[in-house]
């Protein structure tokens, strides 16, 4: 028994493996590259033993889309348009009538910088002057396309006197003030550096004429007459505790008037002087008579 068991297991084994050779035959695949940079743009042509064969591109890890492809009576296909984002691989699978094959190992997809490439630059005008405005214009050397956004410094005499970019239309200007040769050095990434020099002639000299206006100041010297009135009118009260008609002496110009103005005025005191003393005087008389007769008057009682 034990055997005929090991005979049943063997043929059993056997049928096994035969299925599995026959399910699993090999397709034999090879592509035209073992490798890829990332962020280039490459067609892929896969070899292959035989015809009728579906084969597929898979990502693993390069960031591209699954592509399928047919190869009908032809041994082998072509992918175009394969590009890779980053770092990976890519699986190569292909299948006919149920015969499989893959290959190996898979495309690798390499971070390597892309190939540089070369710039054409033209300037307007092909003589500048000072102060002509100077226009730049940068294309790709192969496809005519402008370049933007390229790095453009200008030096003369080793000082950098102007720098920027370039514009949609691959364009930068600038105003040169001076003569001499202008060093124009040009760079953008993945293209090659250039460096471009333009000589500028001196162009037509402005001449400023500066025009001072002298304003001449002439001092008139300012006379200031001053009027001073000559008649002094000068009001005496003249009188006390009686009123006195007020005399008012009117003096003319000059000392002579001025002095005999002065006298009328004293004699005129000296008089109101008299009379006031006068009054006081007979007041008294008057006040002494009383006395007397008051007394006299006493006596004789």
């Amino acid at each position: 028994m034990n055997a005929k068991r090991l005979i049943t297991l063997a043929m059993v084994v056997f049928g096994l493996c035969v299925l599995i050779n026959s399910a699993s035959a090999a397709i034999t695949v090879t592509p035209n590259v073992s490798s890829v940079n990332v962020g280039e743009v490459v067609s892929i042509r896969v070899n292959l033993s035989g015809n009728e064969t579906t084969v597929r591109l898979v990502d693993n890890g390069c960031g591209i889309s699954t592509q399928t492809e047919y190869s009908g009576s032809e041994t082998y296909v072509v992918f175009t348009s394969v590009t890779p984002s980053k770092t990976g691989w890519i699986r190569v699978l292909a299948n006919s009538s149920g015969d499989t094959g893959e290959a190996s190992p898979p495309i690798y997809c390499a971070s390597q910088r892309r190939s540089r490439r070369f710039m054409a630059i033209s300037y307007t005008p092909e003589s500048p002057t000072t102060n002509d405005e100077i226009t730049l214009t940068i294309v790709d050397k192969n496809t005519n396309d402008p370049i933007e956004e390229v790095e453009v410094d200008v030096f003369l005499n080793g000082k950098k006197v102007a720098y920027g970019l370039t514009d949609d239309n691959g364009e930068f200007r600038f105003t040169p003030s001076d003569e001499g040769d202008y060093s124009v050095q040009m760079s953008r990434r993945n293209y090659y550096a250039e460096e471009l020099s333009i000589s500028v002639a001196a162009g037509e000299t402005t001449t400023t004429v500066e025009t001072t206006t002298t304003v001449e100041t002439t001092t008139v010297p300012t006379t200031v007459e001053t009027t001073v009135p000559t008649t002094v009118e000068t009001t005496v009260p003249t009188t006390v505790e009686t009123t006195v008609p007020t005399t008012t002496v009117q003096t003319g110009g000059g000392n002579n008037t001025l002095l005999l103005a002065g006298i009328v005025i004293i004699v005129i005191i000296v008089i109101v002087y008299f009379v006031v003393m006068k009054g006081k005087g007979g007041e008294s008389a008057g006040e002494e008579t009383s006395a007397k007769e008051t007394s006299a008057g006493e006596e004789s009682a």
